[in-house]
Parts: C-alpha cells; sequence; structure tokens
C-alpha cells in the first residue's frame, strides 16, 4: 500500500505527537523533566523543510542541528570515523609535544602516558568504536615520546 502526499503528512504528525507522548510518559515514570530547551533534533539532508517543521514544532525548544559537539563528542558521524576522531590523535601529539622539554625519569615518562595519554580517548571509546588505524597511529605517537623521538605523525598523509 502506498501513501499519498496528505496521508505521509498525517502520518509524520501523528509520529511526533506520538514521540511527544512517549517523552511525557517516560517523564511521568522516571520522575524526571526533559529540558527540550537543550534537545536537539538532526535530519537528513533529503528531508523536505516542511517535513522538518511538521516534526519538530509540535516539541517546542527543540534545536535543530546539522553538525556539532556533545560532551567533546561529534553528535553527527559525517565523514570517516578516521577523521572524525583525528581530534583525539591532535591533542595527545599536542600533550606529548609539549612534555618533551621536561626531564623526566622513564617512571615519570610512564605515569605522564598511563594516567594522560591513555585516558584521553577514553570517553570517546565507550562511545564509539574507533578505528583500529587510529589506535595504531595514537600508540605509535606515544611509542616516538617513550624513545625520546618527537611526537609526529606516522601516516603518510602528516608531517614528518
Amino acid at each position: 500500500m502506498e501513501l499519498g502526499l496528505g496521508q505521509f503528512e498525517q502520518a509524520v504528525g501523528k509520529e511526533t505527537r506520538k514521540l511527544r507522548e512517549i517523552l511525557v510518559q517516560y517523564e511521568r515514570g522516571s520522575g524526571q523533566v526533559i529540558n527540550l530547551e537543550k534537545s536537539s533534533i538532526c535530519f537528513s539532508k533529503n528531508t523536505k523543510k516542511r517535513d522538518k517543521e511538521e516534526t519538530y514544532e509540535p516539541l517546542p525548544g527543540v534545536r535543530i542541528v546539522n553538525q556539532g559537539k556533545y560532551l567533546g563528542l561529534p553528535m553527527v558521524i559525517t565523514k570517516t570515523k578516521g577523521q572524525v576522531f583525528g581530534f583525539i590523535k591532535d591533542s595527545i601529539k599536542i600533550r606529548l609535544n609539549s612534555w618533551k622539554n621536561k626531564f623526566l625519569s622513564a617512571a615519570g615518562k610512564e605515569v605522564m602516558l598511563k594516567a594522560v595519554t591513555m585516558a584521553m580517548p577514553n570517553y570517546a571509546m565507550s562511545c564509539f568504536k574507533l578505528p583500529t588505524k587510529l589506535c595504531k597511529e595514537i600508540t605509535g605517537l606515544m611509542a616516538k615520546y617513550w624513545w625520546g623521538g618527537e611526537a609526529r605523525y606516522i601516516d603518510a598523509l602528516g608531517p614528518k
């Protein structure tokens, strides 16, 4: 059975109302109030403007987002994961390069690597499976720092 345009518009409205009902039911059941001012909705680039409006208008305060970060992680993954999570590798490289002028013992280096560098990607790893290539590059940066070299990218695209 194929839906006509009018039926589709009614279905979109019904689904949005149903979503609102589910959110209200959640609030009653959990005792927590959902702050729609802090909520956002993301649409495909193929979604028509009218469909977007019909979807978010019954949800007052909800923002439409295309991209952005929430708690430091991207809300929408549009590129390859390596590109999206490249900021982790960059921040580790910056941190390692800032330590290279410090005269640390082997124990000091080990503590810095384990306590700081290894902790940096933890939150992202708890939400997403990071690409193996990115993990290997981070490990390479840490190894270069450990053995006294400058922390540089080891892939073909980065500076040498």
